[in-house]
């Protein structure tokens, strides 16, 4: 009887169920946190090239105050 209460507990179909839905389950979890790390990516990249951008206007900007600097100087200098 111990060998057929066994035979019975393997073919649980609740059982059966149950792990098809984990095996499911995992693969939902693998595919979502692979699309996860891929937005992640594409965050990052955003964001540096939102620094960069950031830092390129800054460098123009500084670029602008030094070469009126400069003309003052040399305006200056003429005199």
């Amino acid at each position: 009887m111990a060998s057929r209460s066994a035979a019975v507990h393997e073919c649980d179909p609740d059982k059966l169920d149950f792990l098809a839905a984990s095996k499911e389950g995992l693969s939902r979890f693998d595919q979502d946190r692979t699309a996860i790390a891929s937005l992640s990516d594409r965050l990052v990249r955003l964001i540096e090239l939102d620094v960069d951008t950031v830092a390129a206007e800054c460098l123009a900007q500084q670029v602008d105050i030094y070469e009126e600097q400069l003309a003052g100087m040399e305006a200056e200098h003429k005199q």
